[in-house]
C-alpha cells in the first residue's frame, strides 16, 4: 500500500470511528453528513431516562447534548489582526 493510500485510510479511519469531545462526542463524519442532529437527540433523551430511573445515581442535571452550531480547530490561539 502507497504512502498516500495508508494516509488516506488513517484519516478514513479516524473521521468514523473516533469520537471528540468538542463536538458533543460524535465522530466527524457523522458531524459533516448531518447525522449529529439526530444523535444527541437521541442521547439526550436515554440520559434524561436514566435519569428519571435512577435519580439516585445523579448528583446534578444531564449533560448538555445541545447541537454545536460553530466549531474551531484551534479555539485557543489569539487570532493575529494585522
Amino acid at each position: 500500500m502507497g504512502t498516500e493510500k495508508k494516509n488516506l485510510s488513517s484519516i478514513s479511519s479516524f473521521s468514523s470511528i473516533l469520537n471528540l469531545s468538542g463536538i458533543k462526542f460524535v465522530t466527524p463524519h457523522a458531524r459533516h453528513s448531518g447525522k449529529d442532529k439526530e444523535i444527541l437527540k437521541n442521547r439526550d433523551k436515554v440520559y434524561k431516562e436514566a435519569r428519571k430511573r435512577r435519580p439516585d445515581r445523579w448528583t446534578g442535571n444531564t449533560r448538555n447534548w445541545d447541537l454545536i452550531t460553530h466549531v474551531a480547530l484551534n479555539p485557543d490561539m489569539k487570532k493575529d489582526v494585522a
